[in-house]
């Protein structure tokens, strides 16, 4: 499903299910969160297999099945 709109939520708890987005990208949004590693498990948690994520902070990473 499309989202097509924008929902406010909380990095370290997204209001979506698992394996709901087949990529997710970061612009400068870690480095206003306290717990970055249950931020990032909240990413993965969210991404589909065969992921891909891209970050501000560092090159895109991918996991291809």
């Amino acid at each position: 499903m499309l989202c097509r709109r924008w929902i406010e939520g909380d990095a370290l708890d997204l209001p979506f299910t698992d394996h709901y987005f087949d990529a997710v990208t970061v612009g400068y949004g870690l480095r206003n969160v306290v717990d970055k590693p249950k931020a990032m498990q909240e990413i993965l948690r969210v991404l589909k297999p065969g992921w891909v994520y891209g970050s501000s902070f560092g090159p895109v990473q991918h996991e291809f099945s």
